[in-house]
């Protein structure tokens, strides 16, 4: 582990909980080469300023007992007698620091940047900022923890081809082994019990969506859909239109950041583009007036109240997912950048719903359309 860390390019060892991953990977490691080679450098990242202070403490203990003198040491910095140049042997800085620029360290490791008690989108986001900063000082950044969220940091270097990978799942180093039927009995989840030791995530139980299957096509005939409007442009406005396809439920859906009644166009021309035989529109916060403006306009529209629990339904609509299909197939009449905008703005928003996403218009116009056409459950 602490070999892998010292190599070079984009890295990340995921390991299971008690394996020492900061001990040999974060501590020892650098303390090792430093003994060595006295011009070696490291910016250590952690997700709070505490834990860099104990980890360059203990650095500067290891180097010390092998009688490495120190020309300085402190909470966030070490350099040894003998090292010369701009950066010091050992840095540390907290995930939120804003002083990463002007640094040229040789080595980057973050530690634990990602933790199951906060995995919010605004600290993944947090995180992947500070990434691609990084990424500018040196390609020499190592990624150390356990995987926390489906859409972690974690997560996405584990797809990237160009990303060295070393992972020590539970089973591996036998001898440090905690007992996970005690754990199980004393009521630690199964969810964290796979994360924190088998390195997996399941990516239906936070990203329920994750699964769906894009398609490029649209059934032909007539089409139901629904509408989630936006009152004053505070959200997204979001149309779902479906239709079966043999034992599939295909949907082409848009977002638009705007308030409904700036919509109006957009919507005449998907409904004329898919032949749109009838679609529901939520009245929720809006009331009766669309429905009574389309209607005059000859449109085919029922009006819909949500009086349910909004990500209960949401969650009861992704239990179709073997069975639905998002289109990213466009009829010519619409095939311009800015319904192709739209229609990614959908797609993404249900593909990224979470618990409390930002944007949550989208996988709502889905549910409600799925539930109006008595696919799904309230």
């Amino acid at each position: 582990m602490a070999e892998f860390v010292q190599g070079s390019g984009p890295r990340l060892v995921l390991g299971s909980r008690g394996y020492g991953k900061t001990d040999y990977g974060v501590i020892c490691a650098p303390a090792w080469k430093i003994l060595h080679d006295p011009q070696d450098t490291y910016l250590i990242l952690t997700k709070e300023k505490a834990r860099g202070t104990e980890i360059i403490g203990e650095i500067a203990r290891i180097l010390t007992e092998e009688g490495v003198p120190l020309a300085k040491s402190s909470s966030l910095r070490l350099l040894i007698a003998g090292h010369t140049g701009k950066d010091p042997n050992v840095a540390v800085l907290p995930l939120r620091s804003k002083s990463f620029r002007g640094r040229h360290p040789k080595h980057i490791i973050c530690d634990d940047l990602i933790t199951p008690d906060d995995v919010s989108k605004a600290e993944r986001d947090k995180v992947e900022a500070v990434r691609a900063e990084l990424m500018k000082l040196t390609e020499n950044v190592c990624f150390i923890g356990q995987p926390a969220h489906a859409k972690d940091v974690y997560a996405k270097l584990r797809k990237l081809p160009g990303v060295k990978k070393m992972e020590v799942p539970y089973g591996s180093i036998p001898q440090l082994d905690v007992d996970l039927e005690a754990q199980r009995a004393a009521g630690i989840s199964e969810e964290s019990i796979q994360a924190s030791y088998f390195l997996q995530i399941s990516e239906a139980e936070r990203v329920p969506f994750a699964g769906v299957e894009i398609v490029n096509f649209f059934p032909a005939g007539s089409c139901v859909g629904f509408i989630d409007p936006s009152h004053e442009g505070a959200d997204y406005t979001a149309m779902a239109i479906g239709a079966m396809n043999f034992d599939n439920f295909v949907v082409a859906g848009f977002a638009w950041p705007k308030a409904w009644d700036d919509c109006v166009e957009d919507i005449g021309r998907v409904c004329m583009a898919y032949n749109v035989a009838k679609f529901a529109f939520e009245t929720n916060g809006v009331g009766k007036h669309p429905v009574v403006m389309f209607r005059k306009n000859g449109a085919n529209v029922a009006e819909w109240r949500s009086d349910t629990n909004k990500h209960g339904r949401i969650l009861n609509a992704a239990s179709f997912n073997g069975h639905l299909k998002l289109a990213s197939y466009l009829p010519p009449a619409l095939s311009t950048p800015a319904f192709r905008q739209a229609q990614q703005d959908f797609n993404n928003m249900v593909l990224e719903y979470e618990y409390k996403s930002e944007h949550d218009d989208a996988p709502d116009a889905l549910a409600n359309l799925m539930i109006y056409l008595g696919l799904v459950k309230k």
